[in-house]
């Protein structure tokens, strides 16, 4: 699980709001833009080696890393409809095409992102909390046009 979530910590952006939405193109739109982790942790410990990476999320919901992994590409689907508001990582094997869902919640806040995801096999978190699954909080450092 610890490997999984820490594959998820290098993907997750966050989004500057003037007003939130809860239709999912729109807020996928807002997710466009580079991100750097402040804050990573699984089941309350806390994974510092994670603080200050990198990623950046296209406007087609694929999540780019700093170092990109060759063996698996990462996207998402948002359904800012549900609370908590809920968010699917899909994580695509680039050999066999096999695909792994690993099922979130987030919570956007102005230049803030935090979400709570767990394993593939895991049930999607209740709450937002550092004690719950894996743990991430990121910055927005860019976003296009700015």
């Amino acid at each position: 699980m610890k490997l999984c979530f820490c594959l998820i910590c290098l993907l997750i952006p966050v989004s500057s709001l003037s007003a939130e939405t809860d239709q999912p193109k729109d807020q996928q739109r807002q997710l466009v833009g580079t991100w750097v982790v402040q804050s990573c942790a699984v089941h309350g410990v806390d994974y510092p080696g994670e603080v200050g990476k990198r990623l950046s999320i296209n406007a087609h919901g694929q999540i780019l890393r700093s170092v990109e992994d060759e063996k698996t590409a990462i996207s998402f689907k948002l359904d800012p409809a549900k609370r908590p508001r809920q968010i699917d990582f899909l994580l695509t094997s680039k050999k066999d095409k096999s695909v792994l869902v690993v099922k979130g919640i987030y919570r956007l806040k102005g230049n803030l992102l935090e979400i709570c995801a767990g394993a593939p096999e895991d049930e999607r978190p209740k709450a937002i909390s550092k004690h719950e699954k894996g743990y991430q909080l990121l910055k927005r450092v860019d976003s296009p046009g700015k």
